[in-house]
């Protein structure tokens, strides 16, 4: 799970894909802390126990983009929430996400 925003982390996953080493499944932050999260819970489920069912490494990752760090209050707004809250939110969800796939695994 990537949900770091942070250009490390950025280069890490970016470094894994040009390897070959992994798939990766992005995960839409603004649907995560909307009304729209179950759908796009259940569709980075789905999406990521399909790669794992092929024994494909599989990162999940919040964002691809560097400009997406400038997003956020503009999400924040959006979603009426404190960034800390955005943050909580989505840890939680994110959360959940793990939990399923986890579940779906076994």
């Amino acid at each position: 799970m990537a949900g770091s925003m942070s250009e490390a982390t950025r280069r890490q996953v970016d470094n894994a894909l040009c390897r070959g080493r992994a798939e990766v499944v992005d995960i839409d932050a603004a649907r995560m802390v909307s009304d729209s999260a179950e759908q796009e819970i259940a569709s980075v489920v789905e999406q990521a126990c399909a790669l794992l069912s092929q024994h494909r490494l599989t990162i999940l990752r919040t964002s691809r983009r560097v400009e997406a760090r400038q997003l956020i209050d503009a999400l924040c707004e959006k979603s009426a929430m404190s960034r800390q809250q955005l943050g909580e939110r989505l840890s939680q969800r994110l959360g959940v996400v793990t939990l399923n796939i986890i579940g779906q695994a076994r």
